[in-house]
């Protein structure tokens, strides 16, 4: 063995670096010629088998002088990896490790392989880890993954072999497991970038259709979902002032681990009244209680003008969040109902002394079709609740039916053809209805002559 050594110190010593691999290999094939300690490895190292034991251990000590000449190496180079060089001519230059480790990957002995690997994983060069095609990366980095399955960091490095030698399901698999760890290692975000990595992996061309991958894109998809939810919850909770041992202790919880929906609701959303996150989760897991949702869009619209000051403060901080909610909802059906919400705007904007007819609007400017305004509007206005008197204008909703109304008459030339009839006929529907209720009150000259004049306007263009 002195020998050994000493003919391996002097190929160091003239940067003979092939030359040591060689030896190092004859070495091993030497200690080992039936190839026993290979055998041991590839079946998963049993406990019992002592013999195939001696001889691993014998294989591996050959290679430690492969690993020194490396760590030699990595040390005179101050510790930094060079790779592959261009020189101003053009021509390229091999980093000596490179010319190692690629030299080394060569033989045909996964213990040496292994060496290699270790070496790079200890240094973090990942990045030329992964740069080796060799399937016995593959076999060691799952191997190190069933001994050690808390270590997220082999995990990360096992799909991104998986994704770039084309493995695309493989990848995706551990992705959603990568994701789905509960560890204080992994933040939300990194949690949400693997659960659409694993999408991205999944909906690659080359990974072809079953049954089984599509019913696993489905599951990762739902996941990221959730995962996005998750992330509102956890960015509204941050939010709260002052921040408590309750709030940290949710973040915290938030960031170790992917909770299902109805966990989200039940822990967070629910116990912190976050009005927004439980309409958010409603609408994710496509819950159709319409006097759950109603009660939820009160408390936003409530919630949202507690605090102001002053009825512009209100009117900019109320319609700032509807037009949110509208671009975020308004296409999920049972999570937005439109009719709902105009009464409690129109009822918040005549509590609060808004201006007149702000309402139709605000929600006109959002693009909401004047159509299916034109339809609530008309519904609320023949109901002649007596909400608007008791809440200070009787007058309300008829000043918001003009608005309304009158916007109808001055774009009605961009109607479509088929619909214009039909939808004139319902503006001229609620202008009735108005005239009617103004008929019975003295003091509603200017709101009549209003509404003829829009009446009027409406029926030329019939």
């Amino acid at each position: 063995m002195k020998r050994f050594d000493f003919r391996i110190y002097m190929f160091v010593s003239a940067r003979f670096f092939d030359g040591v691999i060689d030896l190092s290999f004859t070495c091993a094939t030497k200690c080992d010629p039936e190839e026993y300690g290979i055998h041991f490895y590839k079946n998963d190292e049993p406990a019992d088998d002592n013999e195939g034991y001696t001889y691993f251990a014998k294989r591996i000590n050959c290679y430690k002088e492969v690993r020194e000449m490396l760590e030699k190496l990595y040390e005179d180079q101050g510790g930094t990896f060079k790779g592959i060089e261009e020189k101003e001519d053009g021509t390229l230059i091999t980093d000596e490790i490179s010319k190692i480790v690629n030299q080394s990957i060569h033989i045909k002995d996964p213990l040496l392989h292994i060496t290699i690997y270790e070496w790079l994983m200890s240094h973090d060069l990942t990045s030329v880890l992964l740069s080796l095609m060799e399937p016995s990366l593959g076999d060691y980095l799952r191997r190190n993954v069933l001994r050690f399955p808390d270590n997220y960091k082999v995990i990360d490095l096992l799909w991104k072999y998986y994704e770039k030698n084309k493995h695309h399901a493989q990848a995706a698999k551990i992705l959603d497991n990568l994701a789905s760890m509960e560890t204080d290692a992994i933040p939300l975000d990194k949690r949400i970038e693997y659960l659409a990595r694993a999408v991205m992996c999944m909906r690659n061309d080359t990974i072809g259709y079953s049954m089984q991958n599509g019913l696993l894109l489905k599951d990762v998809e739902d996941r990221m979902d959730i995962a996005r939810v998750q992330k509102f919850i956890l960015n509204s909770i941050s939010a709260i002032t002052p921040q408590t041992t309750v709030t940290d202790r949710a973040i915290q919880d938030l960031n170790n681990k992917l909770f299902d929906i109805t966990d989200l609701y039940q822990q967070f959303a629910e116990p912190f009244e976050l009005w927004e996150c439980k309409l958010t989760i409603l609408n994710c897991s496509h819950h159709n209680d319409t006097l759950l949702i109603e009660s939820v869009w009160q408390k936003i619209i409530s919630n949202t003008i507690q605090g102001c000051s002053t009825s512009t403060e209100r009117v900019t901080r109320l319609f700032t969040k509807i037009e949110t909610l509208v671009k975020e909802f308004s296409q999920s059906g049972n999570c937005f109902p439109l009719a709902f919400i105009i009464h409690e705007l129109e009822k918040t904007a005549c509590v609060y002394n808004m201006p007149e007819a702000i309402v139709p609007e605000k929600l006109l400017a959002m693009d909401i079709d004047i159509e299916i305004m034109l339809e609530y509007y008309y519904r609320m206005i023949i109901m002649n609740e007596r909400t608007w008197t008791q809440e200070g204008n009787e007058w309300h909703l008829v000043e918001s039916c003009i608005l309304l109304t009158r916007t109808l008459a001055d774009t009605v030339e961009t109607l479509w053809c088929r619909s214009k009839r039909r939808i004139i006929g319902k503006a001229l529907d609620i202008i009735s209805s108005c005239l009617n209720l103004c008929y019975q009150k003295p003091s509603t000259e200017s709101m009549q002559q209003a509404l003829k004049q829009i009446q009027c306007r409406l029926q030329r263009s019939l």
